[in-house]
């Protein structure tokens, strides 16, 4: 059963990709698009621990870094650390009781730490050190619209886990109610 939970994922994976390359490019407020798949990896991880964080976050960094030209391993590197540190949340808040607090922090955090870390990648070192214009018009507001996205699609994350979890004890032979 794990092999569906793991094709159910990497679909989503590429669904959302998808999503955030041409709707949510064409959505854009602020002159910034929500972070979807930063909301998977940091979403997944939670819901699963720190393992399928780090193998996500560096499949959807690779998919970035394929995708936009830029040197390779660039977002490989943060996703995966973020699906890292997101993954250590997962034995101390996660139960299965539907609540926003934690993923919620989660994704805002996360979505700083990348916009950040692209900062200090893409700027920083070619000589840009406009970082408050940098802070003020870019990462805060994709901060805000990652987290009002992320508060709608972790809402459909959870459904998902938990439907794949269920399927996966009534294959085990667990009873559930």
């Amino acid at each position: 059963m794990k092999l569906k939970r793991i094709a159910v994922y990497i679909g989503l994976l590429f669904i959302l990709f998808v999503l955030q390359c041409s709707v949510f490019g064409k959505l854009r407020l602020a002159g910034v698009m929500p972070d979807l798949c930063l909301v998977l990896i940091l979403s997944l991880a939670y819901f699963r621990g720190s393992s399928w964080g780090v193998v996500f976050g560096f499949l959807t960094g690779l998919l970035y870094d394929l995708f936009s030209g830029y040197m390779i391993g660039v977002s490989c590197l943060i996703f995966l650390l973020l699906g890292f540190a997101a993954g250590k949340c997962n034995k101390d808040y996660f139960d299965y009781n539907f609540d926003l607090k934690v993923p919620l922090l989660l994704i805002g955090a996360g979505d700083f730490l990348y916009n950040l870390y692209m900062y200090a990648a893409s700027f920083l070192l070619f000589g840009d050190t406009k970082f408050l214009y940098y802070l003020r018009h870019i990462m805060l507001p994709a901060m805000i619209y990652t987290v009002l996205a992320g508060a709608l699609l972790y809402r459909v994350l959870f459904l998902i886990e938990q439907k794949l979890s269920t399927d996966e004890r009534k294959a085990d032979g667990y009873f559930v109610s």
